[in-house]
């Protein structure tokens, strides 16, 4: 309760009002800047497509970089629980993937598409007359190379990895690599 004679909008009021825009001003910053971290950080330096015929594509580092390789996949495998993990999954592929810097070759990689168990994005599939399946875009364990600053082209494909299994289809299989 105010009294009567008391002067409207005191010093201490006025310095609450400042102090509370100023820290919602300094969370809005906060905020912004984390998120756009986040997000620099997961944009794709490549994305491809991946088949039995190589996929090409080109990125630069400004900076000495981890290169984390990650799936994107939409998969149906027929038989297997939609909950049970990803390794479970019959290794039927690999990636096979080729960095080339300006010094010639600068790394290989030998990948298993389905061992990740880290997503940005991940679901089922569980309709009545398809089969079960799952899609997710996923850090792919083990998979990484350490470039230096340069300009790089990737050269990847999808090989087949023992006996072919037909109740694991690949309908999308995307490469795509980030910043580790």
């Amino acid at each position: 309760m105010t009294r009567p004679d008391a002067p409207e909008g005191t010093l201490g009021q006025l310095l609450g009002c400042l102090g509370l825009v100023a820290g919602l001003v300094l969370l809005g910053g906060a905020g912004y800047w984390l998120v756009t971290g986040y997000v620099s950080r997961n944009r794709a330096l490549a994305r491809l497509a991946l088949a039995s015929e190589p996929a090409e594509a080109k990125f630069e580092l400004g900076r000495a970089t981890a290169v984390q390789v990650w799936a994107d996949i939409d998969v149906r495998h027929d038989g297997i629980s939609t909950m049970s993990p990803n390794s479970s999954l019959p290794h039927v592929a690999d990636y096979v993937i080729e960095f080339r810097g300006e010094a010639g070759v600068a790394g290989s990689l030998r990948c298993n598409p389905f061992d990740s168990n880290v997503a940005l994005t991940s679901g089922t599939h569980s309709s009545i007359g398809e089969p079960s399946g799952r899609y997710y875009d996923g850090r792919l364990n083990g998979c990484h190379v350490q470039l230096p600053a340069g300009t790089y082209s990737v050269r990847a494909w999808l090989e087949p990895s023992g006996a072919p299994n037909p109740s694991v289809v690949l309908r999308k299989s995307d490469l795509v690599l980030r910043r580790r």
